[in-house]
């Protein structure tokens, strides 16, 4: 082994992976067939986000090396990173077939297991894993994450303890420890982990966003609806279409239960009124709460750039939706500016849905070009409502310009939030 690739080696083990790449492309420059260096650059490429150049790497060192473990490992490992867990399954099995006593595969095998929801399954691939080696930290937090996910609460608490005890200075495990306590609405302990593992590295974007979750849940409507996010967040993608099907058509039901039932209606009513808040809730509860955070200086400095714009094209909305009610009760007229407020108000859904995307995708670019559109359609109507109404222009052409806005902004509406539940549940990362 040159002494490039263990310089290279040494930063890795420090995480200066940006630093490692450059020893490793000189070494490469000097000996291009090595398969090992390939595999390990690729490693490195994926933490940098540079996905196109990683899968070159790993496709080089699997041609030059295909009996390999290591290159099998770097192969599931990218694409792992690249949320295309089906395309890494096969590479990791085919590593651990190759080296069966490697506790860093069935690690990764356990971590892409968790990831598609299988929860069992990635229990049994950490534990084998802990069986080659009980110390690895990676295996230890991710049988404690299955632990958790198939609500054995307990042991999923013991082996995190175990894990601090045996590491205090790891960031993930204070991390994973964080959202453990989460679950338990133990919200100011979580916060001491989620601090002490950004104190230990800044850069972990997992206990980040547990600062920002366990703030916002001091509002009691905010843990009430954690507590859903985190019960879909662990289940599988076809149960959550599930749910939010089952939501659809259960509205649909409690309309035809009310007009049915003409007596009992309000009672089908009131059930459906609170189903709808419940749904809204679901798409605006993180930008809402975010909004209220960037009150306390402490949560403002913990949120993100896109948690921020988020919270700001909500404040927008909520606002206009506020002005509108209030200038109908003031100068009117009273129908044009309700209209408007009503449109301010479902506006909220389709704004929050373009964050739902990650930033710099091309479903972030159509889910913001929908919504733009939507918001035209929007304008559209109520200026032909204002021209109608307002300005006494009395020609049909206008009213039936704000029945199709209205119908093209509705059906919109309906698409966008597939669209965004979609892209939140299918993201692969190019």
């Amino acid at each position: 082994m040159s002494q490039a690739v263990d310089r290279a080696l040494m930063l890795i083990q420090q995480g200066r992976h940006e630093l490692a790449v450059p020893e490793l492309q000189r070494h490469l420059a000097a000996e291009p067939q090595d398969a090992f260096a390939h595999a390990l650059i690729a490693l490195c490429l994926s933490d940098q986000v540079k996905f196109a150049d990683a899968t070159r790497h790993f496709e080089e060192a699997i041609r030059l090396g295909p009996d390999l473990p290591f290159a099998h490992y770097a192969a599931g490992y990218v694409l792992r990173s690249r949320n295309r867990f089906d395309e890494a399954l096969p590479h990791v099995q085919e590593a651990i077939r190759l080296e069966p006593y490697d506790a860093d595969a069935f690690g990764l095998l356990a971590e892409i297991h968790l990831a598609e929801k299988r929860h069992q399954e990635a229990l049994n691939a950490a534990e084998q894993g802990l069986e080659i080696d009980a110390e690895n930290v990676t295996c230890q937090n991710l049988r404690a994450m299955a632990l958790k996910n198939l609500g054995r609460h307990d042991a999923a608490a013991d082996a995190l303890r175990s894990a601090l005890s045996k590491d205090p200075e790891n960031s993930w495990t204070h991390a994973n420890q964080g959202w453990a306590l989460l679950e338990k609405n133990k919200h100011e302990e979580a916060l001491q982990h989620f601090q002490e593992a950004l104190r230990l590295d800044p850069t972990n974007e997992w206990a980040r966003e547990g600062i920002v979750t366990a703030l916002k849940s001091r509002h009691i409507i905010y843990a009430v609806m954690l507590k859903y996010f985190l019960w879909m967040s662990k289940l599988t993608s076809r149960a959550q279409w599930g749910v939010i099907l089952g939501v659809y058509f259960g509205s649909r039901a409690l309309a035809g239960a009310a007009a049915a039932n003409p007596e009992q209606a309000w009672i089908f009513n009131s059930l459906r009124i609170v189903l709808f808040i419940f749904a809204v809730m679901t798409w605006i509860a993180d930008p809402l709460f975010n909004m209220l955070l960037r009150i306390s200086k402490y949560g403002r400095l913990a949120l993100s750039r896109d948690q921020v714009n988020a919270s700001n094209l909500l404040l927008f909305f909520i606002l206009g939706a506020i002005v509108s009610v209030t200038l109908a009760f003031t100068i009117g007229p009273k129908g044009m500016w309700l209209m408007c407020a009503a449109a301010s108000g479902l506006m909220l859904i389709p704004s929050a849905a373009v964050f739902k995307a990650p930033e710099g995708s091309s479903r972030r670019r159509l889910l913001a070009g929908i919504a733009m559109l939507m918001a035209l359609l929007a304008l559209a109507a109520l200026g032909s409502m204002a021209a109608y109404d307002h300005f006494g222009y009395k020609n049909p052409a206008l009213l039936n310009t704000v029945q199709l806005c209205t119908t093209l902004f509705v059906f919109g509406l309906l698409g966008m939030q597939l669209l965004a539940n979609f892209s939140s549940l299918h993201h692969q990362r190019r």
